[in-house]
């Protein structure tokens, strides 16, 4: 990932796999930095990506 602390395979070890919501992640995450570049550490990008899969997760429990 380019200018990121974080890499595909940090995301794949909590729990992501390939696909859009991934890369809907790495959006996501590359926006914050853009606008924050304090964000770019490891453990922040990390938590923020598990927030997003959090937030994800309860958005389809609501919907099924």
């Amino acid at each position: 990932m380019e200018n990121l602390d974080i890499t595909i395979d940090d995301l794949k070890q909590i729990g992501f796999v390939s696909g859009v919501f991934l890369d809907d992640v790495l959006k996501n995450l590359k926006f914050a930095v853009a606008h924050q570049p304090e964000l770019n550490n490891r453990d922040i990008l990390i938590e923020m990506a598990r927030q997003d899969f959090d937030n994800y997760e309860g958005l389809y429990s609501l919907k099924n």
